[in-house]
């Protein structure tokens, strides 16, 4: 008896597409490092404050186009000395490109999850109906088997018709004793001789 064999073909996952690098952003190759700032580590009434309130006023007349070239010069010598405690021109280009990367990466992922649970289902499917047709084979097998050597035959139980998988089998040969077994077929394809129970 030839076996009906069951493959089944496994595609390779989908990956996630790392996103463009159009920035400072390390992601998601690396986590960025973006900077902590802590106002209540500024001491009261020292010079720190002072650049501070210094900083934020001159940054509105930037803002409102009031800022003379004096302005602008006092600003970036500001920005050296309080580095630590503002918002850097490289600081928000690393937090808003660390958000758009993340974004792109969290899209890409939920894409790549969704096209893998696609290629679970058709494998899951493909598996599914192989064994569907294996139960068919084997049950035609077995109902040669049973007819060659006067055994009986299989049937298929229940009120509505359930498919193989619920395949069962009916021994009608009557000069069977009652203290034997049903015969078994063996994973080689034969059919095992009857043996009464001691």
């Amino acid at each position: 008896m030839a076996y009906q064999e069951i493959k089944i073909s496994v595609p390779r996952r989908l990956e996630v597409d790392p996103p463009a690098s159009l920035g400072p952003s390390k992601f998601p190759t690396n986590v960025d490092q973006l900077k902590l700032i802590e106002y209540s580590s500024v001491p009261a009434g020292g010079q720190l404050e002072s650049d501070l309130r210094q900083y934020y006023t001159l940054l509105a007349s930037v803002a409102s186009n009031n800022a003379s070239h004096q302005d602008l010069t006092t600003l970036k010598d500001l920005m050296v000395r309080i580095r630590d405690y503002v918002l850097t021109e490289d600081d928000y280009n690393l937090m808003a490109d660390s958000i758009r990367t993340t974004q792109e990466y969290l899209r890409n992922s939920m894409e790549a999850a969704d096209g893998n649970y696609e290629l679970i289902s058709a494998v899951a499917q493909q598996l599914a109906d192989q064994l569907n047709e294996w139960s068919l084979w084997l049950q035609s097998e077995i109902a040669t088997l049973g007819a060659e050597q006067g055994l009986g035959a299989p049937v298929i139980f229940g009120e509505v018709n359930p498919g193989p998988s619920a395949m069962g089998y009916l021994w009608v040969n009557e000069g069977i004793p009652d203290d034997f077994i049903a015969p078994v077929m063996s994973f080689d394809g034969e059919l095992a001789t009857l043996q009464g129970r001691e």
